[in-house]
C-alpha cells in the first residue's frame, strides 16, 4: 500500500446555501482511495455532499462542477447525505486519474434555518509510489 495523502475540506455552510470547494491541481497521476465524510449528529439529511474530479480551475457555488461525479451510478442518489446518526462514513473509491485534475467537494445545505459543517477527508495515493 502506498502512502496516503489527505485532502481535507472543512468549512461552515450557511443555511440554504450550495458551495463548492476545490483542491489544488494534481500534476501527476493520483488514486482516490477513500472518501471519509463526517456528519454532525444534528444534520438530519440536510447536508448533501457530492465529490467530483474536475479539470476546472474555478467553480461557481450555484453551478455543479463539470467532470466526474464519484457518487454517480452508486444508487438512487448521486450524493451522500448525513442521516443524523451515522457520524463518519468510509466510502472506498480506488480509482486512478491522470494529472491535470482537481477534487471538488460540492456541499448543499438544504436546511433553511441552520448552518452545517462540511468535514470531508479524501485519501489519495500516488500509484507510482505504491
Amino acid at each position: 500500500m502506498s502512502n496516503l495523502v489527505p485532502a481535507v475540506f472543512q468549512e461552515s455552510i450557511p443555511a440554504s446555501t450550495r458551495k463548492t470547494f476545490l483542491s489544488e491541481r494534481f500534476d501527476t497521476d493520483f488514486t482516490i482511495e477513500n472518501i471519509r465524510p463526517a456528519f454532525a449528529i444534528n444534520t438530519q439529511r440536510n447536508l448533501q455532499l457530492t465529490v467530483w474530479v474536475t479539470s476546472e480551475a474555478s467553480v461557481l457555488d450555484n453551478v455543479r462542477p463539470q467532470g466526474i461525479n464519484l457518487f454517480g451510478g452508486r444508487g438512487t442518489r448521486d450524493y451522500l447525505v448525513g442521516d443524523g446518526e451515522e457520524g463518519e462514513l468510509n466510502v472506498p473509491i480506488k480509482r486512478t486519474f491522470p494529472g491535470g485534475f482537481r477534487i471538488a467537494i460540492e456541499a448543499n445545505n438544504t436546511n433553511g434555518g441552520s448552518s452545517h459543517t462540511l468535514d470531508v477527508l479524501v485519501e489519495i495515493s500516488d500509484p507510482k509510489n505504491g
